[in-house]
């Protein structure tokens, strides 16, 4: 460093914090020579603010994730970085309010009826052990005609909720599907403990993505059905029947290779006798 400044004597940059201010000067100098700015700056802070709820709002990024989005955002745009407490807390209000924005809106989509029919299947019914939600995504366990009777009205009563008919073409897939992921792989406790809003708004996306896997499932099982009991039988019918003609194929086969033999010797015979009678015309000539 002294010999970029041309000092001669490295031991007088000791000398430069003796001054408190130097260092502050000299920050702010070089942010002006080389265009940076400040993050208090109104309008790079709004920039930012709508950047980053832009992200938290069409993706299911977490919290370290847009933080460094934040800081890229940052650095590209020569803004100073604040300190890492003030950027946490800023991160953390916006996905505050992005997720607060997401469940408002399914929850309207749906309307208070259906939420509070969606949230009646986390609660156990009387004579069970289990709440309605849990019976209802358990899956089948095994491929039979008793079990796809009892999957197809599993989807019946899932469709008869009516989640799949309600709009939320405006909803990112992303942030629906990390609901999703929740609402199906949570216990029926954890979702109860959930805030009013979230606790409807996961429970709407888990039976939405639930009914179309039940309806996978069935299709599924059907074809698995037809392929066992209709393919399988008609196959084995056929060997069966194709096995049972083998010993008069057999039969059949050997008689027709006697005749083919018999008719190449008398073929054979008859050009013999005629090569032998041109033979002997020509002899005669």
């Amino acid at each position: 460093m002294a010999g970029q400044l041309g000092i001669a004597d490295a031991s007088a940059l000791k000398l430069y914090a003796q001054r408190g201010q130097t260092g502050y000067e000299h920050a702010a100098e070089i942010s002006a020579v080389y265009g940076y700015v400040d993050f208090a700056d109104p309008v790079k802070y709004e920039q930012l603010r709508l950047f980053l709820s832009a992200r938290a709002w069409t993706s299911s990024e977490g919290p370290v994730r847009l933080f460094e989005r934040a800081v890229l955002w940052l650095r590209e745009r020569k803004v100073l970085l604040p300190g890492v407490s003030i950027l946490t807390r800023l991160v953390a209000e916006v996905r505050a309010g992005a997720n607060d924005r997401l469940y408002a809106v399914l929850i309207d989509a749906a309307g208070p009826a259906l939420i509070q029919e969606l949230e009646a299947l986390l609660r156990v019914e009387v004579g069970s052990r289990l709440t309605v939600w849990e019976r209802l995504r358990t899956g089948p366990a095994r491929v039979s005609v008793p079990e796809l009777l009892r999957q197809l009205e599993r989807l019946t009563r899932l469709q008869a909720l009516g989640a799949g008919t309600i709009d939320v073409e405006t909803v990112p897939a992303g942030r629906m599907n990390a609901l999703v992921r929740y609402g199906l792989a949570g216990k029926s406790s954890a979702l109860q403990g959930l805030s009013g809003q979230r606790r409807g708004a996961t429970v709407l996306c888990a039976v939405r993505a639930l009914t179309s896997e039940v309806a996978d499932d069935l299709c599924d099982a059907l074809d698995a059905i037809v392929t066992q009991r209709v393919v399988r039988k008609a196959t084995r019918e056929s060997t069966a029947a194709r096995l049972k003609s083998l010993p008069r194929l057999s039969k059949a086969s050997l008689q027709l290779a006697k005749a083919a033999k018999t008719l190449v010797e008398v073929l054979g015979n008859t050009e013999y006798s005629r090569a032998k009678t041109a033979s002997v015309l020509a002899k005669q000539v």
